[in-house]
């Protein structure tokens, strides 16, 4: 869906949706961004997708990347969704 490049292109989206949420809700928070950064709460930081990673279809037909609670971040952020685009 995505090309060859599709897991630079997700990080890259992935991160930056990370950035904005933490900036638009001071309630925010992802496994080693921002006040978690420190070396212990960095363990669950997001790195890459791979072929193991999560994803769908949504009905506009994007790619939306799906993490698990507690994976990327602390359980009360649920299950954590990216909708990538190019």
């Amino acid at each position: 869906m995505l090309g060859d490049d599709y897991a630079a292109i997700c990080n890259k989206s992935i991160v930056s949706q990370i950035e904005e949420r933490m900036a638009a809700d001071a309630n925010a928070s992802f496994f080693g961004y921002g006040d978690s950064a420190d070396e212990t709460d960095s363990l669950g930081k997001f790195e890459t997708v791979d072929a193991n990673t999560s994803f769908y279809l949504n009905a506009e037909g994007k790619v939306v990347i799906s993490f698990p609670e507690y994976s990327i971040a602390p359980g009360y952020m649920g299950i954590q969704e990216f909708t990538i685009t190019k």
